[in-house]
């Protein structure tokens, strides 16, 4: 097998996929073979992603019931999920605690943790089934404090510690979950 088929018949998806990191993680895939769903509300981009081996699907990765029903989209498209990349995230700007509202950090927590756990949640009955992999993209802020960054440092760390949890649980079924 050559690097160029190295996920060939493999079914992955990637959240927050049309820009950056999470982007990056999609034409890696795609360019090996991988069948990509990337999941995004970037219409612009994601109508216009031009790799063959790429599908954009438009999820809320806030929105539980989007998540769990394009889950299930992708199952039914392609028969299985062999890797979810939990990439979406975002970082508010350097503020201080003084500056933060409770309400923005309710809704960072929901973009960049609760949205990896529910995505896992729903992805992992087909990830069991495939002896699967879950990526969770985290931060160095996660494990070392940032300035004037309370509220993205506590969700990536949030999100180390779920991928160390997931990992326990989900060894017995032969799933990988690393952060990186």
């Amino acid at each position: 097998m050559s690097s160029g088929d190295r996920f060939k018949d493999k079914v992955a998806i990637v959240t927050g996929g049309c820009c950056g990191i999470g982007r990056g993680c999609a034409d890696v895939l795609a360019d090996h073979g991988g069948q990509v769903v990337v999941l995004d509300v970037n219409d612009e981009v994601g109508t216009k992603l031009n790799h063959t081996n790429m599908h954009y699907i438009r999820c809320d990765m806030t929105k539980e019931d989007e998540i769990k029903n394009v889950i299930e989209e992708v199952v039914r498209k392609y028969g299985k999920i062999d890797c979810l990349v939990n990439n979406v995230g975002g970082h508010p700007g350097y503020t201080n605690i003084d500056e933060l509202s409770v309400q923005s950090f309710k809704d960072l927590l929901n973009l960049n943790l609760v949205s990896y756990f529910t995505a896992s949640k729903y992805a992992l009955p087909h990830l069991r089934k495939t002896k699967g992999s879950i990526v969770n993209i985290t931060s160095i802020s996660g494990h070392a404090g940032t300035a004037n960054s309370p509220s993205y440092c506590a969700t990536k760390g949030g999100g180390i510690s779920l991928t160390k949890a997931l990992a326990i649980d989900e060894a017995k079924h032969g799933v990988r979950v690393n952060a990186c």
